[in-house]
């Protein structure tokens, strides 16, 4: 719950921040239509998420956990954050720099790439950059140093299972990185 409220609030005066929408994302909107989804979301973190919202996790294979899980859930989720959560768009683009979550389908044009592609159901380090000079991804799992390569960039050091969150800034050609790892 602070994380969405810290997204929900944060600005910066001169900057213009873009948040997109991820699979953790996703999965709290599918979650919302679908108490069932509870079941897949586990290994995503879900419980972790349901008792930041004060919301006692459902008992694994109990139909009336899971709905009463689901009733909790609904009436604890600020109205604020469905409409975040709701609001994020799958991509951005920034002159020749293509933004999503996770990566893009190999051999599909930029601008015809699914929300599924974007949220992670297409990784691949070869994925053609289709017209655009950069690809952006964060499809690298569980990696602690961040990858450059001519058709994208990964900054997924997978934080929750490393510790390691890492920022890129981007500035004409170049790019510096910035980890929690940097010693």
């Amino acid at each position: 719950m602070a994380v969405v409220e810290t997204l929900v609030n944060l600005s910066r005066p001169g900057w213009d921040i873009i948040k997109l929408r991820g699979n953790h994302e996703q999965f709290v909107l599918e979650y919302l239509a679908d108490p069932e989804a509870y079941q897949a979301g586990r290994m995503y973190g879900f419980t972790e998420t349901l008792l930041s919202y004060g919301v006692k996790p459902p008992v694994f294979s109990d139909a009336k956990e899971l709905r009463r899980a689901h009733v909790e859930f609904t009436a604890a989720l600020p109205r604020r954050h469905w409409t975040f959560l709701t609001g994020l768009p799958h991509s951005h683009v920034i002159g020749d720099y293509f933004f999503v979550h996770a990566g893009v389908r190999p051999g599909i044009s930029l601008d015809r790439q699914s929300p599924e592609d974007m949220l992670g159901y297409a990784r691949s380090s070869s994925a053609p950059t289709n017209g655009w000079r950069k690809s952006w991804s964060t499809a690298i799992r569980q990696q602690r140093k961040p990858v450059l390569k001519t058709n994208r960039i990964g900054i997924d050091t997978g934080a929750y299972a490393t510790n390691c969150l890492t920022a890129v800034k981007l500035a004409g050609e170049g790019c510096m990185f910035l980890s929690t790892d940097d010693t």
